[in-house]
């Protein structure tokens, strides 16, 4: 998933735990995912890098990210401090395991603890995750979360090769790129949807995106009054061969908002994108 979708819909609240349920025991699959998920949803850095494969640079980014994001909300007015999360009714199902490799589904409603009242709300996901040094973590290319285990496995073992033929017409992979990236930062999730491939529709981004901009209507927040400066951002064809390509972003992204403020993102990412159904499509 690109990095920026990841942090975008974390967008959520801090953790107040309700455990009615058999919670997944430590050490497996379940548990790895329940940490990331519950981590990712309360701003818990700890808890989500703890359970993750990341690098020291997405770590730091990660627990930037969401030190401002809490910021953001106490700016806007929300007490940060008195909300909580009951995961209560989420549900996380072991779908597949072969040897280090595992998909676990997400499912159940889960509620936001507001002093002003509770709001529930459902994001359903399916993550894969890898054993490394004997410790589960959520790894890998989460937009093919749905393949079955033996396809995801021979597409880690033959990632390389170069799948297909350029389109012949339509939008180049700067400029879906760039269609993409920019629906993501408005939360535009039609058009994200147009410019993503299929295994991505899959992977829930959709979901996550109409989730961020009900999180926002439950924080108060009118998303359709922020205005978005994307002329800081620059596009790069950094590699095209048969069907695939590679597209470097750089450059800082600027927001501002009546009630929340103003923002400046700096990014510095490579987005893959292949050929499907004779065009260009975002995959990674």
């Amino acid at each position: 998933m690109p990095r920026q979708c990841l942090f975008l819909f974390l967008m959520l609240f801090p953790l107040c735990v309700s455990s009615a349920w058999a919670a997944p025991e430590p050490g497996t699959p379940e548990y790895a995912a329940r940490m990331v998920y519950e981590g990712g949803h309360t701003l818990n850095f700890a808890m989500m890098a703890d359970h993750a494969c990341m690098t020291e640079q997405d770590r730091e980014e990660l627990k930037t990210f969401f030190a401002s994001q809490i910021e953001e909300l106490r700016r806007a007015g929300v007490d940060y401090d008195a909300v909580g999360y009951d995961f209560s009714q989420v549900v996380y199902t072991l779908v597949e395991q072969d040897r280090d490799l595992a998909r676990v589904r997400i499912a159940g409603p889960y509620a936001i603890i507001m002093p002003t009242g509770t709001e529930w709300d459902e994001d359903p996901d399916v993550i894969i995750v890898q054993r490394i040094d004997g410790q589960w973590r959520m790894c890998g290319d989460q937009s093919r979360a749905n393949m079955p285990l033996a396809e995801y496995r021979a597409w880690l073992e033959g990632s390389g090769s170069v799948a297909g033929q350029a389109p012949v017409s339509g939008p180049s992979p700067v400029e879906v790129t760039r269609a993409f990236c920019e629906a993501v930062y408005r939360i535009d999730a039609h058009t994200m949807e147009a410019n993503m491939c299929r295994a991505m529709r899959g992977a829930g981004l959709v979901e996550m995106a109409e989730n961020a901009r009900k999180e926002f209507d439950t924080m108060g927040v009118d998303w359709s009054k922020v205005q978005h400066d994307f002329t800081g951002l620059r596009y790069e064809l950094v590699r095209q061969e048969g069907g695939m390509a590679e597209v470097r972003l750089t450059g800082s992204y600027v927001r501002t908002h009546p009630v929340i403020g103003g923002k400046e993102q700096q990014e510095d990412q490579v987005f893959m994108l292949r050929a499907e159904d004779g065009r260009w499509v975002v995959c990674e």
